[in-house]
């Protein structure tokens, strides 16, 4: 990547080589077996603390794991100080680029 192609869109100044690339690095993050094992866990841990949560937040609970999921993806993909990357990180699901991006949300 040369930075004078680092822009990639003359009407979104999100659209850059270091966002793509650092969502590529997290979808592929996301999709190894041991993020799948942590993200079971997770939900055990969250499911065993709730008391008693409402019917309509754990509707949507699974979906929110996933964006608390790829959120944390993504900082990891940006974590190398010998190579800092500037990317977005709290956006709703999208498509762009050719892929299907997951939303990124939740964190904490």
């Amino acid at each position: 990547m040369t930075r004078d192609n680092y822009f990639l869109s003359e009407q979104n100044a999100i659209a850059t080589s270091d966002q793509v690339e650092v969502e590529d690095i997290a979808l592929r993050l996301v999709a190894r077996p041991a993020m799948h094992k942590a993200r079971g866990q997770l939900a055990y841990l969250w499911r065993e603390v709730m008391e008693y949560p409402a019917q309509e937040q754990m509707a949507g609970f699974d979906a929110m794991l996933d964006e608390y999921m790829f959120h944390h993806a993504l900082r990891a993909a940006v974590s190398d100080p010998g190579y800092p990357r500037i990317a977005r990180f709290m956006a709703p699901p999208h498509h762009w680029f050719g892929r299907d991006v997951p939303g990124s949300r939740w964190a904490g």
